[in-house]
């Protein structure tokens, strides 16, 4: 329980961190948010949503939450303002869960637990 609260906050850190630099994922339009979130939710279906979005890479996954979170801001008609929280949530669980598992399929749990009670976060 504890690494998925740490794997959480690094999800956390990684988004403030990658907010400061220049990102390809910021919403820069209604039209585009519109048709990215279409696009990603097999037009607001969800169907097979979780096969594909597994192929995407880790920095595209990033690039998109970033994109909704702007979407979020520039367009709260529906259904656009649900999918992209959908489509925020559903993606950082994702990348919350492929940090989980590299820290684990590099034996680094036990170190990050060290650390952890020791204040270091």
């Amino acid at each position: 329980m504890k690494i998925v609260a740490i794997v959480s906050s690094a999800v956390l850190l990684l988004s403030i961190a990658g907010s400061a630099l220049p990102q390809q994922g910021v919403a820069v339009s209604v039209e585009r948010c519109r048709s990215d979130l279409a696009s990603w939710t097999r037009d607001f279906s969800y169907v097979d949503m979780a096969r594909q979005d597994q192929l995407l890479t880790f920095d595209e996954l990033t690039s998109r939450i970033d994109e909704a979170k702007g979407c979020r801001v520039l367009d709260v008609r529906e259904p656009y303002y649900t999918a992209a929280a959908t489509v925020q949530a559903s993606y950082s669980a994702l990348v919350r869960d492929r940090l989980y598992d590299f820290v684990n399929r590099h034996n680094l749990a036990e170190q990050f637990r060290r650390e952890d009670a020791s204040g270091l976060r």
